[in-house]
């Protein structure tokens, strides 16, 4: 007879610093290839056919198959009914002193000189603060833009044109406010056995690697399988938040947000019309970035006013 782990079981041997260190490791290695041969210009970043061969967007691809879509997608319409939403600019010392017009919020591509972080310059991307407050997403609005003391800032509020609200989202923050801990204990009810297996396997390949490699292996009926791979989907969006959306240091954005915009393309192929992503400079907060600027329209009050302290 099979013993199950009982619900007070210790999960340490999958979970410790050390295999969670080991599988950032390997993580960053396959995200720096992906962005090495982009550089290398192997292939583009919206050449997604090519980018599948690599191993982080390949190993990705295959858990976002098996049960990342259910688990990391969403309405346009469930979504934005739980925020607000949106969008800051700096104003410059040569626009008109008068409050600034809604138009002065919407993206034009002869405006888009850099790239943003998941789209090339030019592109009209709709890029949004989302939180659970209106001060929330001004804070992060004013993070996100780095402005300074005695700048003038512009703000206004975005809501979902509601054409849209059968399109769909993927959420890449969905184990944000999860400890490695709170992943873990969703394996309970995997038998010991199984378990034990694993425990080796993410030993010897780390959890970036083990899905590919052994959980068909390991899994042998279809519950217990998915039970593992919405682990390991969880485990994977819980480290690209904490280790691949951080603040770039570097002036080369082009090379450095190739990888992020390769997964924009390849998301948009698989039928998605935006990206939920962590906010790197305001925790509390999110970002969103909408693939037509014309899902969301801009409402209310504009405010206008002088920065009184650095965001930098």
């Amino acid at each position: 007879m099979k013993a199950r782990i009982p619900n007070n079981h210790n999960y340490s041997f999958l979970i410790n610093e050390k295999s969670i260190e080991h599988s950032m490791q390997i993580m960053h290695s396959t995200w720096n290839e992906l962005r090495t041969e982009i550089a290398q210009k192997k292939f583009k970043y919206n050449d997604t056919d090519s980018a599948l061969k690599v191993t982080f967007l390949k190993q990705f691809n295959d858990w976002f198959q098996n049960i990342g879509k259910k688990e990391m997608s969403i309405s346009f319409q469930n979504y934005f009914k739980n925020i607000v939403a949106g969008r800051g600019t700096i104003i410059e010392s040569s626009e008109p002193a008068t409050k600034p017009l809604y138009d002065r919020f919407i993206p034009k591509s002869e405006f888009i000189k850099d790239d943003n972080r998941f789209s090339p310059s030019g592109v009209e991307w709709l890029y949004l603060a989302v939180g659970k407050s209106e001060d929330l997403i001004i804070e992060c609005a004013e993070k996100e833009r780095r402005v300074k003391k005695g700048e003038r800032f512009g703000f206004c509020n975005f809501k979902l044109n509601e054409t849209y609200n059968d399109l769909r989202i993927v959420d890449l923050t969905i184990a944000d406010n999860m400890s490695y801990d709170d992943i873990n204990n969703m394996l309970r009810t995997l038998y010991d056995k199984k378990y034990n297996k694993a425990a080796k396997a993410v030993s010897r390949y780390g959890y970036t690697l083990y899905g590919r490699y052994q959980c068909k292996q390991i899994c042998g009926d279809e519950d217990t399988k998915e039970e593992f791979t919405k682990w390991l989907l969880y485990m994977y969006a819980k480290m690209m938040s904490e280790n691949l959306f951080v603040p770039i240091e570097t002036d080369d954005k082009k090379l450095e947000y190739a990888p992020f915009q390769t997964l924009a393309t390849y998301f948009q192929k698989e039928g998605f019309d935006g990206i939920v992503y962590s906010s790197t400079v305001c925790p509390s907060a999110k970002n969103i970035v909408l693939f037509d600027k014309i899902y969301a329209n801009p409402y209310g009050e504009v405010r206008d006013y002088i920065v009184s302290s650095s965001n930098e």
